[in-house]
This record gives structure tokens, sequence and C-alpha cells, in this order.
């Protein structure tokens, strides 16, 4: 986990802690490569998993409470994680 403020989800206007997000996560067999990576902040990376998350068990969830790039990151996930479970069925 490094320092910055470069989160690519939220704007901070303070040194926050930043994390690797796999946009396809590895526990749904996403790779381990740079293109699959984004710096975000811990904040917004709990956010992207709760919402994938949510969208994977077909959960209703108010998507208006989250970012756009948030709601972006999770739709993302689970496009993968569709693509994935299709290729192998």
């Amino acid at each position: 986990m490094a320092r910055g403020h470069n989160c690519q989800a939220h704007k901070h206007h303070q040194l926050v802690p930043i994390e690797v997000h796999h946009i396809w996560p590895r526990g749904y067999h996403g790779p381990d490569v740079d293109e699959n990576k984004i710096a975000i902040c811990s904040n917004a990376h709990s956010d992207v998993h709760y919402l994938l998350e949510a969208l994977l068990k077909g959960k209703n969830v108010d998507k208006r409470e989250y970012g756009p790039v948030v709601r972006q990151l999770a739709q993302r996930g689970y496009e993968e994680v569709m693509n994935h479970v299709a290729s192998i069925s």
C-alpha cells in the first residue's frame, strides 16, 4: 500500500492510502497483470467490491449512492466475471 493522492476513483486533497484494485478480481480468476490493475483509495476499493458482490448476487442496490468511477469499475468487474463464466460453460 502506498501513500499518495492519486486515487483514480475519488479526488482527495490530502494524502490517503492507495491500494491496487484488480478490475477483474483475482478471487474470480482475474489475471495479475498491469492491464487489470488500478490505483484507488481504500474507501473506493471497499465500495467497488461491495457493489460488485451485489451485482453478482443479483441484489438490489441503489447505484446512485456510488460515484461514477466506482460504478464503472464494479460493472467492468461484473462483465469480466460473467464473460469468464460463459467461456467455461
